[in-house]
């Protein structure tokens, strides 16, 4: 047992440097932002418009240091979007140090469904509200902002079958567009959520309230995915299990 002990120490010792060097992780290049960035999106060539180094989204606990970028696709530079580009911790387990790793994510596909999304709602005729900016989707897509929101859209026992099918056909329909068709193929495996939207559901009778008011709503994220029990990958949420979670949760049906 003695002659592992130097060969545990020196793991030991390996560990405390690497976890004593991992906050000075650096951000990643302009250089390999814009790599990552055609990575995703099929090889398209990106340029960076504007940098803003003292980023104001360190609002989670393992971000530890983090740069804004406005960019845009180098051949459409009119469609600007944001690049978050961060430095995060996580618990390495057990006897491991904690973990230090670089990356980014952008709203480039988030914002092309954002904006796709809204305006199919519109043209179907399904009434429908944002939940953040004032309800106003141009004005958020001009703002600052990074993943996030959502829809609210009333519906009736009536209704809702046809309004949830709609909504699904929508979501199929944006999900064969560039950019979102190759972001969505980049971030195919179920451990990621892609376009981080929730699109809730509610109650006609309520009206149109505040996002906050909300308190009887089905929500589903449209791109979140899982294995099933043959191991395929599928849709988390389907036109059955939506209706069935309206049923039980908006009016309180439950099957014997």
């Amino acid at each position: 047992m003695s002659r592992w002990k130097p060969v545990v120490g020196l793991i030991l010792l390996a560990s405390l440097l690497l976890s004593a060097c991992g906050p000075f992780t650096p951000l990643l290049t302009e250089k390999e932002v814009l790599s990552e960035l055609s990575e995703r999106y099929g090889g398209a060539e990106f340029v960076i418009l504007e940098t803003i180094n003292d980023c104001e989204y360190k609002t989670e606990d393992k971000t530890i240091r983090c740069r804004l970028y406005l960019a845009a696709p180098a051949e459409d530079q009119e469609r600007a979007f944001w690049v978050h580009s961060t430095v995060s911790k996580s618990w390495g387990g057990d006897s491991l140090p904690m973990r230090y790793s670089s990356g980014i994510t952008d709203t480039y596909a988030f914002d092309y469904f954002l904006d796709r999304f809204n305006t199919l709602l519109t043209e179907n005729k399904i009434d429908h509200f944002f939940t953040i900016s004032s309800g106003n989707v141009a004005e958020h897509l001009k703002s600052q902002h990074l993943q996030g929101g959502g829809f609210a859209i009333p519906i009736t026992q009536e209704t809702a079958e046809d309004i949830v099918a709609k909504v699904l056909a929508i979501r199929e329909q944006i999900a064969g567009e560039y950019p979102l068709s190759s972001y969505l193929n980049y971030f195919s495996h179920p451990a990621y959520m892609p376009i981080r939207l929730g699109i809730r559901f509610y109650d006609a009778a309520h009206g149109i309230p505040d996002a906050e008011s909300l308190s009887e709503y089905t929500v589903f994220f449209p791109y979140d995915k899982k294995f099933d029990e043959n191991d395929n990958i599928v849709y988390r949420d389907t036109l059955e299990t939506i209706l069935t979670d309206i049923d039980k949760t908006i009016y309180v049906i439950v099957e014997d």
